[in-house]
């Protein structure tokens, strides 16, 4: 790792990360390298901690789930509000409708308000989480030109 690269990962002040979702977020250039490696042991990480690991990577990196669940919560919410209307248009034109088609057409539309509620809590929970994690909004790799502003860091 160079010098300006280690910088720019420090930068980041989170206490809950993934080292390999900051590499890439720190945005230089990078390359892999073969090793060898010396002993060919069993591995530390039990199902366990990979669940964890990966969960950890997910929440640290990504608002998506909750974005998932407030689209969830609008499906349900626009499918049953659809029902809803058939069963009002059902009720109007034929009269005849059923208690438990109420009922339950009630309960996926309240299933689905809460739902795309909990999203949108969701959602700013996330941006008011990210802006908290203070990651710098841009890392310079390189001044071109003016070489007394690199000598004065």
């Amino acid at each position: 790792m160079t010098r300006d690269y280690v910088r720019a990962l420090v930068e980041h002040k989170e206490r809950e990360f993934d080292i390999m979702g900051l590499w890439s977020l720190t945005g230089f250039r990078q390359s892999s390298v073969a090793v060898d490696k010396l002993s060919k042991g069993t591995t530390v990480y039990s199902l366990r901690r990979k669940i964890s690991l990966s969960i950890n990577t997910v929440t640290a990196f990504s608002s998506r789930p909750l974005l998932a669940i407030f689209l969830l919560g609008a499906i349900v919410l626009g499918l049953s509000g659809v029902l809803a209307f058939y069963l009002l248009l059902k009720h109007l034109i034929a009269g005849n409708v059923e208690g438990w088609e109420i009922v339950a057409v009630s309960i996926w539309l309240l299933g689905g308000l809460i739902i795309t509620c909990l999203g949108v809590i969701g959602i700013y929970t996330a941006k008011i989480f990210i802006e908290t994690k203070q990651r710098p909004y841009t890392i310079v790799r390189k001044f071109y030109g003016d070489e007394t502003v690199r000598e004065n860091e």
